[in-house]
């Protein structure tokens, strides 16, 4: 039993300096590593954010899902609806020319 545990161990540290070796010796290894390295951070960096994003979108859905007022916020703000007693008066800007 004890010679099986010392094979493994003796396999495993072969193979670890062998990893070391090539990383350090071949062509473009140690700087495709630290290319490789940069990417994973990237992409780390880029999963956050999109986490953050996806965490705001379940909290509008749930809203909007749960709570009237947030409905009809949306409703208005992107169809344009408004109530039958509301007056809209629209004010024109530097930008559109007057009637």
């Amino acid at each position: 039993m004890k010679r099986g545990r010392l094979t493994i161990l003796a396999v495993s540290l072969f193979l670890s300096l062998a990893l070391i070796v090539h990383t350090l010796l071949a062509e473009g290894g140690w700087k495709r590593r630290d290319n490789v390295r940069q990417a994973l951070t990237a992409a780390r960096g880029e999963n956050a954010i999109l986490r953050a994003k996806a965490a705001g979108l379940r909290a509008e859905i749930d809203a909007l899902r749960s709570r009237p007022e947030v409905q009809e916020s949306a409703v208005r703000r992107e169809l344009g609806y408004i109530r039958p007693d509301e007056v809209i008066v629209e004010v024109p800007t530097g930008d559109t020319p007057a009637p």
